[in-house]
């Protein structure tokens, strides 16, 4: 062998050994660097690109449902007069995360880069917004019974969270403590939900009480609104009035007027002063607003739309109820069915106006616009347990929460098969069969 065909083999072999250095080193930084499941980047870039020759939204057209046009896809907030590109009926092919125990609450942080998850067992969970993947190292437990409900000031900063057994804990955002707050005689709360002002905050609870707890004051006596003939199963305070929506096992909600004197249960009117609230007519009525009427059995859930005009309610005869409120006491404006069980979730789109998405005890999850009483998708099998798809509905297979994403590309639900399940858009031309959808539907 002659010197030249010597180094020629020295320099292959050299070349061979850097390929190999190389490969483990990016297999090294593959592991280290996780791999999106979910890229909602180029659909922004697409937008603002868009704006050059649309500078309105509205003059923006669909994309043609082809695949090749799944590149020029643009954010739900680009379609504002396309509320079915909003819908989320495919499932995000990412790892299903098991928890140990049952999650009853779930909610996006305003942030958008994780999910908290709240287990029955009093643990917070959290999920990466990214690749949709459990984070161990952020999970806590700051709750000794099952968290109920879970809520973020608007400041964006804190977070509420209530349980079993009449806790209501204030918490940082990186689930640190801060405050708790609890209910006479550890009667169970059901629900959370902050004022507009981040000042108070309102709770329900089983002994058929609303109470308003103020945040700077965790030791003052909460002031009690009553009237419901049953546990309080839900509240919400409206996004930027003083008035309380509440639902309860009496099959009622009912709108409250937090600015009542606890005292003398009268209403504030001109000065201020006890004189002028006594002498005004106006004045002398209860913290009870209204009664709205149409729920024939146990009511659930109740939610605000964004705008604060409508509010929704789901009961246990399977309806879905939407309210005018400048129509207070009035029949619901529209009645929505399409469920096979008692409808236990529900959640407003928070771009889309009039969309929202429910979920049901038969564990299906059902898209809705507020204009028809027919759902606009519906996937039957979100939550069905595998063994238990043939029935109609099993204890196994409620769908408890539904969240979605700040930016309204991503729906995230909980259930009773304790999974979290994250859900996107569909892409122009998807037509394939989806394990969880009812029926194939061409977007």
């Amino acid at each position: 062998m002659n010197p030249s065909q010597l180094a020629t083999i020295k320099q292959a072999d050299l070349v061979a050994g850097q390929a190999n250095a190389n490969k483990n080193i990016d297999s090294k930084f593959q592991l280290a660097i996780k791999k999106r499941s979910l890229d909602y980047t180029a659909p922004y870039l697409n937008m603002i690109q868009s704006r050059l020759s649309h500078p309105s939204r509205c003059s923006l057209h669909l994309p043609s449902p082809i695949f090749a046009n799944s590149l020029n896809i643009l954010p739900p907030c680009a379609y504002p007069l396309q509320p079915a590109t909003s819908i989320c009926t495919k499932h995000v092919p990412a790892p299903l995360q098991r928890s140990r125990a049952k999650v009853n609450a779930l909610l996006w942080a305003p942030h958008g880069r994780h999910v908290v998850a709240g287990e029955s067992n009093g643990k917070f969970i959290l999920f990466d917004g990214d690749t949709m993947d459990s984070d161990e190292r952020g999970s806590r437990k700051i709750h000794d019974k099952a968290i109920t409900s879970l809520t973020y000031l608007h400041n964006e900063m804190l977070l509420l969270s209530a349980d079993e057994a009449g806790y209501v804990r204030l918490s940082k955002d990186n689930l640190d403590p801060h405050a708790t707050f609890v209910h006479p005689q550890e009667k169970k709360c059901t629900s959370v939900s902050a004022a507009p002002t981040d000042m108070k905050f309102a709770s329900g609870s089983t002994d058929c009480v609303v109470r308003i707890f103020d945040v700077f004051f965790p030791d003052a006596e909460p002031y009690k609104m009553n009237g419901h003939g049953g546990d309080v199963k839900g509240v919400a305070w409206h996004p930027r009035e003083s008035l309380i929506a509440s639902c309860s096992k009496d099959a009622t909600v009912k709108l409250w007027d937090p600015r009542c004197n606890p005292t003398t249960n009268t209403a504030p009117s001109g000065d201020g002063s006890a004189a002028s609230a006594a002498s005004s007519s106006k004045a002398t009525r209860g913290p009870c607003v209204a009664t709205l009427a149409g729920a024939r059995n146990e009511v659930h859930r109740i939610g605000w739309s964004n705008s604060g005009r409508w509010l929704l309610s789901s009961s246990k005869d399977q309806m879905l109820r939407l309210y005018d409120i400048r129509r207070c006491g009035a029949e619901p404006v529209r009645e929505f069915r399409g469920h096979s069980g008692d409808v236990t979730a529900l959640a407003w789109h928070p771009q889309q106006e009039e969309v929202f998405a429910s979920g049901g005890m038969d564990g299906m999850i059902s898209f809705w616009h507020a204009g028809s009483d027919q759902p606009m998708a519906s996937m039957a099998n979100a939550h069905k347990v595998e063994e238990d798809r043939s029935k109609v509905w099993d204890t196994r297979s409620i769908t408890w929460a539904l969240a979605w994403h700040p930016l309204g590309h991503t729906m995230a639900s909980a259930g009773s098969d304790k999974r979290v399940k994250f859900w996107c858009r569909k892409r122009p031309g998807d037509f394939f069969m989806d394990p969880y959808s009812k029926e194939e539907v061409v977007p």
